[in-house]
């Protein structure tokens, strides 16, 4: 079993040049906010504003799992985050079966992030929803665009993560706030519309929702190329899914409030409607 070292290190040329804090909090943010936040408040709507407590719990929850991270983050900040905890902690099988396990998981979500793209993509044109083909090649070039990014090294990931995060965050954020000037607590429909135990949907809600905060560990994967990452890789990992579950929650509860029930659970576009 590998031993862990001191978190007391000289850092390495590629660390003392590596990411700072902010972009390493935009790597976390970035990484948690993808997808699954374009398109899940159409699928919540149907359950009411019961879904919006039932995400408030997967926040809550992510957020422990965030302290978990932060605190193997601070005692091994080591390259490969999840790979690199479960390697010291249980040996050289369970860290590579936790590699390609996170590996895995990785490739569907880049396949289910590439999707909503074109469903938005094809609010503003048409077009690339009609035809399957340029649905095909808009979320192909979309990836390997992407990937050629992540090619050039870390910082320049790191740069991009960063922008990208801004565009993705500002528009959330300007949702979560001014949509509030649009709210009417009538569109909210009633507190638990699908009629169920509510325990049975708050469990249904939390496990939709997961999805979502896919990215906490981002931080801690390229610990060899963070500066200080002891105390930067915490931090980041912390502000980072902070910031994700308060964009989460204000803009899906302005949504809730701004457009009818009904016509929500119908969108596949939420945030466009």
């Amino acid at each position: 079993m590998a031993t862990t070292e001191s978190t007391e290190l000289d850092e390495t040329p590629a660390q003392a040049k590596g990411l700072t804090l902010w972009p390493a909090t935009a790597l976390v943010t970035g990484t948690i906010i993808g997808a699954g936040i374009f398109t899940q408040p159409s699928w919540l709507a149907q359950y009411g504003p019961i879904s919006i407590l039932g995400f408030a719990i997967t926040a809550f929850g992510s957020l422990m799992l965030a302290l978990v991270f932060s605190s193997l983050a601070r005692r091994t900040p080591d390259v490969g985050g999840p790979y690199a905890f479960s390697r010291q902690g249980f040996g050289d099988f369970v860290g590579f079966q936790s590699a390609w396990t996170y590996w895995i998981g990785a490739w569907v979500g880049v396949g289910a992030i590439a999707s909503s793209l074109v469903v938005y993509l094809g609010v503003l044109i048409p077009a690339v929803v009609e035809n399957r083909l340029l649905s095909t090649v808009v979320a192909v070039g979309a990836i390997a665009v992407l990937t050629f990014l992540n090619t050039q090294g870390v910082v320049t990931g790191g740069f991009v993560s960063l922008i990208l995060t801004i565009l993705k965050v500002v528009p959330l954020l300007l949702i979560g706030t001014l949509g509030f000037l649009a709210f009417d607590a009538s569109n909210l429909g009633p507190f638990n519309a699908s009629g169920l135990p509510p325990l049975e949907v708050l469990t249904a809600v939390m496990a939709y929702t997961l999805f979502s905060f896919i990215g906490v560990e981002a931080a801690t994967i390229p610990a060899g190329d963070v500066h200080e990452p002891d105390k930067t890789i915490p931090r980041a990992t912390l502000i980072g899914t902070v910031a994700a579950a308060a964009v989460y929650l204000l803009s899906t509860t302005a949504v809730f409030g701004a457009v009818e029930q009904s016509e929500l659970a119908q969108s596949d576009a939420a945030f466009s409607v």
